[in-house]
């Protein structure tokens, strides 16, 4: 019956503006032709017919989406026990955290080993650990969001927004530090091993402030945290609130990240691991002590497995930015040489150069620091994502990439296995 209300009352809306368009004689009304009219009448009709239809829960939403993906069975977690574990023998890893989604639900997730080696405590689906430059990929988000929002414009000089950080040779553009493009250097010295606290981030500016760039802008790639240390910077300026209230509120809240924070190792953090390293003969010693406070936007957070697994489900599923700014993010980034990196902002693409693996359609974030090694894999297309973090980062002294790039060996194992999951269902 309300429908059949609804209807009537959307004809009768309809008819009463084509009468009016010719008693008010108005050039406007005059020349809209009869098809429009048509058009505005179907319209109102269909909004009054739309508007019985209930829109789903964010629960119910969730519900349907694990109706329509095949359960993880017992097979399939063994054959994901053996991957981790023989990766966890081989490399002497302490403890390690899995977690993979499907269709934008996060439906299987394992902890293995141990958190702290000393205690014995084990690693648990809520154990902290660090996820280093998967951070940056966090950070595009939080400033490709205020891009669609008209609040910050990715062409114009990063001094726009940080006023303190004086202009270069060449401008500084956000959308430049976003791609590793803006001729930012990166480490000198021993600045990796940093365990300086700051403040702020404003006051870590000292850092690289005063530096000439490394490169003339778009000429070039490179990997350094204090690009990302601006782009925090800039959203503070914009938004008016801390980087980490920010992504709390803008990030973290719609992706259902709820254990995820910035790391300061003077605090006491309950669930953090314990961080190790692997020396060249294997040996597994305590990390060097750091403090990340100088690039938080650029691998300062603490994270679960669960929750990087649902920040990769809620990108890829456009939960998180337009899919104009998702486009910009996963596209290649090009320099002025004409050729395209494997690489878009804050991610990196497919192959990546060969560090990583994966089809053409992967999208990666990694992370590597002292005390942790962690790997988001994305599928767009198939809506599969896998996260693994370990508290323990790879060799000193030897291939530092090593255990990086087994742990991405590992991570599109399990996704091998869920796409074969799914391929067995449309079967």
């Amino acid at each position: 019956m309300t429908s059949f209300i609804n209807l009537t009352l959307g004809v009768a809306l309809a008819a009463s503006m084509l009468l009016l368009s010719f008693k008010m004689g108005h050039a406007r009304f005059m020349n809209v032709r009869r098809s429009e009219l048509i058009v505005v009448l179907f319209a109102v009709i269909s909004r009054g017919s739309d508007a019985q239809q209930p829109i789903p829960s964010p629960q119910a939403r969730q519900e349907q989406n694990r109706q329509a993906i095949t359960p993880i069975g017992a097979m399939t977690t063994a054959r994901f026990d053996q991957i981790f574990g023989d990766l966890m023998n081989r490399e002497h890893v302490p403890g390690l955290a899995v977690a993979v989604a499907r269709n934008g639900i996060v439906d299987w997730d394992k902890a293995y080993g141990r958190a702290d080696l000393e205690t014995g405590a084990s690693a648990t689906s809520r154990t902290l650990f660090r996820i280093g430059s998967i951070t940056k990929a966090i950070t595009a988000v939080a400033i490709l969001q205020l891009a669609d929002r008209g609040k910050i414009d990715l062409d114009a000089s990063v001094d726009q927004y940080v006023p303190a950080f004086p202009r270069k040779r060449f401008p500084v553009t956000l959308a430049g530090l976003l791609s590793g493009t803006s001729g930012i250097r990166g480490y000198a010295g021993d600045e990796y091993r940093s365990n300086h606290h700051y403040a702020s981030l404003a006051a870590s500016l000292e850092m690289f402030r005063d530096d000439s760039l490394a490169y003339e802008p778009g000429t070039s790639y490179l990997e350094t945290p204090f690009g990302f240390t601006l782009l925090g910077l800039s959203l503070q300026a914009v938004t008016g609130v801390s980087y980490e209230e920010y992504l709390s509120r803008s990030v973290f809240a719609p992706a259902h990240m709820i254990d995820t924070k910035v790391d300061v190792p003077a605090q006491m953090v309950r669930r953090r691991a314990h961080m190790y390293t692997r020396d060249s003969s294997g040996t597994v010693h305590q990390a060097d002590a750091i403090d990340p406070s100088y690039k938080v936007p650029a691998g300062g957070l603490l994270s679960t497995a669960r929750d990087v697994a649902h920040f990769g489900a809620a990108l890829i599923g456009g939960a998180l930015l337009s899919p104009r700014s998702y486009g910009r993010m996963s596209r290649p980034v090009h320099l002025q040489n004409g050729s395209d990196l494997p690489l878009g902002m804050g991610v990196a693409l497919g192959n990546a150069g060969g560090r990583l693996l994966g089809s053409a359609d992967a999208i990666w974030a990694t992370g590597l620091q002292q005390g942790g090694t962690a790997v988001l894999l994305m599928y767009p297309h198939d809506r599969i994502v896998v996260a693994v973090l370990m508290n323990m980062n790879g060799e000193s002294g030897a291939d530092g990439f090593g255990l990086l790039k087994r742990a991405a060996v590992a991570a599109e194992s399990a996704a091998v296995q869920l796409r074969q999951i799914q391929g067995d269902k449309k079967q």
